[in-house]
């Protein structure tokens, strides 16, 4: 241990969320690392010293699913990740990455509309190992890791955006570059062209893959309505039971009210976890945010946004509506034809012809928030001990205007932790939700001990406050006063500081930690 430690955080309360202790100590942080835990005024030498009496001090929150792809790349501060204590986000979820290039970055935004919310200029890379070396370079907030998008393979393996035609064995040979390249996994979207089309023995054939190099399968599921998502469940934990690999189960939430059609699909889980290493991640609201044409029937869907685009107006409406969706649960949140459309909800005089048209005017890429859970469902979720936090969200800032921003972009830790708190929770156990437990599912680690990276968050558990709503959802939460990325204050005295220690975590054996 060096004589002087960079950083004294003092007087503070360490959770353990390993083993559920609180104790006050002294934390000392030199060289990006934790160098000493020790008691209350014990004798350390520091060249800066933050006060932490009265508040809690936790290892740095773990997004484990984010789309941060792109956005990160423009919004270098993460104003929206620091400011509700995320340290490490891990990017490319749903099956959809920038990468690898469908031909042009034009056509690759074909593939990846939820992702495409910013202008990130110059896309420089080709393939899954030069956007993870352009993800390095760039400057940042918050360290990044990334799984690789299947979709987004099977369409560059296809050379087409439509990915209706691949060969498996190009394919699985392109799942091996992007480990070896350091993806920490794979991620389906199994709802999302071109990823939905693929056939059993293709997915088997990826999971195995996956399973071989001991990375990362997480899957958006098929489908999350009441009348679909066990069946869902059962494929994705399918291709666990016959592969053997670890498996994400993304925003395991049920769109509809039947209570007890979750609490059964939790069973299912539950029972093939005493054989699987399976786990789940959830957000703490009601809506959620996708591209709009995943509304529409799965045959309409599977040719993706440009292809619905085109369907007569009055087709796309009625797909629309058989959604079950009240019209008034759907707001819009990009349509760069058509900004005006930002922000509202459906013309009342004719919902489903507005929204058909809208896609007919943005060439398919229209994303809309849907409120589709229940109050009910939720607190299930965050009594639920393999369900971790992720926010579902993307790195951005206040100045972001491009398209409207989802809450949980901005609130969703401080929000998912008072809920614990509320449904009886520990300080210890919801936050052991928030960074131990997602860390360990990418082969990392979120704890605080001696040696550790020094990856922390601060707060004053009593102010901890998420304030983004739908009609302001760019506002910061409240009660975090200090936020440590790799050594260094990101957040100090709850405003943002200038630095920029974020870096790129690969998988270990693509070139280590």
């Amino acid at each position: 241990m060096s004589s002087e430690a960079d950083l004294l955080l003092h007087g503070g309360t360490l959770v353990d969320v390993v083993d559920g202790g609180l104790r006050a100590a002294d934390i000392a942080l030199a060289g990006g690392r934790i160098s000493a835990i020790v008691p209350p005024g014990s004798p350390l030498q520091a060249r800066r010293t933050l006060d932490c009496t009265g508040l809690l001090v936790s290892p740095g929150f773990v997004d484990i699913h984010t789309h941060s792809d792109l956005s990160r790349l423009v919004y270098e501060g993460q104003e929206s990740r620091i400011t509700q204590g995320i340290t490490t986000e891990i990017v490319g979820n749903c099956g959809m990455t920038p990468a690898p290039l469908v031909g042009t970055a034009e056509r690759t935004r074909e593939v990846i509309g939820p992702v495409d919310v910013v202008d990130a200029g110059r896309w420089e890379w080709t393939d899954a190992r030069s956007w993870l070396d352009a993800l390095e370079r760039s400057s940042g907030a918050t360290h990044v890791g990334a799984l690789i998008g299947h979709g987004t393979l099977r369409a560059a393996v296809a050379h087409d955006a439509s990915g209706e035609t691949v060969d498996r064995r190009d394919l699985i040979e392109a799942v091996h570059r992007a480990l070896d390249a350091g993806c920490l996994g794979v991620s389906l979207g199994l709802m999302y062209a071109p990823g939905q089309a693929a056939d059993p023995e293709e997915l088997r054939a990826v999971a195995e893959t996956v399973r071989t190099a001991d990375a990362l399968l997480s899957v958006h599921l098929r489908s999350y309505s009441e009348d679909g998502l066990l069946g869902a469940v059962d494929e994705a934990l399918g291709l666990a039971e016959s592969t053997g690999v670890r498996l994400q189960l993304s925003h395991l939430r049920m769109i509809g009210d039947d209570v007890g059609r979750y609490d059964d699909v939790l069973t299912r889980i539950e029972t093939a976890r005493r054989n699987l290493d399976v786990a789940a991640d959830a957000y703490p609201y009601l809506s959620g945010h996708t591209n709009l044409v995943q509304l529409l029937p799965s045959a309409l869907r599977a040719a993706g946004e440009r292809a619905c685009a085109v369907l007569p107006v009055a087709q796309v409406a009625e797909g629309l509506e058989r959604s079950g969706f009240a019209p008034d649960a759907i707001t819009v949140m990009k349509a760069r034809s058509t900004p005006d459309a930002v922000g509202r909800r459906p013309d009342p005089c004719d919902p489903w012809r507005w929204l058909a048209g809208l896609l007919a005017e943005n060439d398919g890429a229209v994303d809309v928030a849907v409120v589709g859970s229940t109050e009910a469902n939720l607190e299930t979720a965050m009594r639920t001990p393999w369900i971790s936090i992720a926010s579902d969200g993307a790195a951005l800032a206040s100045t972001h205007t491009t398209t409207a921003a989802h809450p949980r972009s901005w609130g969703t830790f401080p929000r998912a932790y008072r809920l614990m708190r509320k449904v009886g929770l520990t300080p210890a156990q919801a936050l052991r939700r928030c960074t131990h437990d997602p860390a360990m599912r990418v082969g990392s680690r979120a704890v605080i001990e001696e040696g550790a990276l020094a990856d922390l968050v601060v707060f004053d558990e009593a102010a901890l406050r998420d304030h983004a709503t739908d009609a302001a959802p760019a506002t910061p939460s409240s009660g975090i006063a200090h936020v440590v990325v790799g050594g260094q204050p990101v957040i100090e005295h709850a405003v943002q500081t200038a630095a920029r220690p974020g870096r790129i975590i690969r998988r270990r054996s693509a070139g280590g930690q």
